[in-house]
């Protein structure tokens, strides 16, 4: 939404404090009648561990909540969930109490809730690794996040598992760096697979917020160690053929703004092993970070990214990209109509990537009451547009044949154009 619901600007800006929000939260859960959808979704958005935690820091107050919820909840599987949520993230939760109430979800869940709460049960053994006194311990937690979340990255919840093992990596290279207990080799392997599981969950997951939020992350905890530069620059001299490390090094060169030697690191990388599709991916997306590599250079290394049918969706969104730029839109579109039936979801198909560097000109040529597609002239395309990228008064403004400035990005659907305003000219 543009804006927020006039309930949202009532329960922030209205009722300011925590007993003045419980009465209210309480009165609403009771009237709700789960029955009906719209009720149904309110219900559990109210009963959202993570939310709840936020709003209330007394747990009496969500003990109360969870209990009046218990009478009228029409899934156990996901009250337990969420009361398992709410443990893990409230401020010293009880992990225990969260890891009876997962045990009492997964026995009642069914379908896909079953994957949200197994990757919910490798968040808790995140926490309990943090948590515990012993190193044994915090290994046996960690190994048992990274076991669940290997199963669950064939699921719809794949992002998400790749995340979580992000995560365990960085915790992991923290601790290390902070008590300096690796050698060198341990580093770079730490490091490497971090990378590595940050990259392949956004191979599938083209601009996940979470996988980019891990990203920089990581990116902060390497600059500020010169450790890992040195590791991982003695692994990639002994095996320039290890795209890992190679991919690793560039990484963390491109962050150091160090962009011509990054660039470097991956020709080497390519001279030595040009079968490595995720090289090619690097190599492509560091060069259009550039702007200085031709069409031709570019359409060579994203075609080389990835294999038909793979669930690379990040390599193929660029290779369509740039198809639409060296050769038009009629000759993307076929690779564009092939993501669009990606097994993913809406969000991610409908997720704004890569903009063009350049904006556009045109006219509107046809308006529906949330989208619109504008004629781009010079090439002539018609280029679909969604309200929701562009200002309020400008929509309400537009009409058929308006002249119109626009910029382009795209999603698994297409290219789609967003800042869109009233042409001068």
């Amino acid at each position: 939404a543009r804006h927020p619901h006039i309930a949202e600007i009532v329960f922030d800006v209205v009722l300011k404090t925590p007993d003045e929000r419980f009465g209210e939260y309480l009165k609403c859960l009771q009237y709700l009648d789960v029955d009906y959808n719209s009720d149904r979704r309110a219900f559990s958005q109210m009963t959202r561990g993570r939310e709840l935690a936020k709003l209330f820091p007394d747990k009496v107050q969500v003990d109360e909540i969870f209990a009046v919820t218990q009478q009228r909840s029409p899934n156990e599987a996901t009250l337990c969930h969420q009361m398992a949520i709410y443990e893990i993230n409230r401020a010293g939760g009880d992990l225990a109490q969260a890891d009876a109430h997962l045990e009492a979800a997964i026995e009642n869940a069914r379908g896909k809730s079953i994957a949200l709460v197994e990757h919910t049960r490798a968040e808790l053994a995140l926490r309990r690794a943090k948590a515990a006194d012993k190193p044994l311990a915090q290994q046996r937690y960690l190994k048992q996040a990274v076991d669940i979340c290997s199963h669950l990255k064939r699921s719809s919840l794949g992002s998400h598992a790749y995340h979580t093992v992000a995560k365990v990596g960085i915790y992991k290279l923290k601790t290390a760096l902070q008590e300096d207990t690796l050698s060198d080799s341990e580093l770079e392997r730490i490091l490497r697979d971090t990378e590595r599981e940050i990259a392949d969950g956004l191979k599938a997951s083209p601009g996940d917020d979470y996988l980019l939020s891990a990203e920089a992350q990581l990116a902060q905890l390497l600059a500020e160690t010169n450790r890992a530069e040195s590791a991982l620059r003695q692994a990639f001299t002994k095996n320039p053929r290890n795209g890992y490390v190679a991919r690793t090094l560039a990484r963390l060169l491109e962050i150091n703004e160090q962009v011509d030697e990054a660039c470097d690191i991956l020709r080497k990388a390519l001279e030595a092993n040009n079968n490595d599709k995720a090289l090619h991916h690097a190599y492509g997306k560091l060069l259009l970070k550039q702007g200085t590599a031709t069409d031709d250079e570019m359409l060579y290394h994203f075609r080389k990214d990835y294999s038909r049918g793979d669930s690379n969706f990040d390599a193929q969104l660029l290779h369509a990209r740039q198809v639409f730029v060296a050769e038009g839109a009629d000759a993307s579109k076929p690779m564009f109509r092939q993501l669009s039936n990606a097994s993913v979801s809406v969000n991610q198909k409908r997720r704004l990537l890569y903009p063009l560097p350049t904006h556009f000109y045109g006219r509107v040529t046809k308006l529906e009451a949330s989208y619109c597609f504008v004629e781009r002239d010079g090439p002539g395309d018609w280029i679909y547009c969604h309200a929701s990228n562009v200002e309020e008064e400008v929509w309400r403004e537009l009409q058929v044949s308006d002249r119109v400035a626009f910029s382009i990005a795209f999603t698994m659907r297409g290219p789609s154009a967003l800042d869109l305003s009233l042409a001068t000219h």
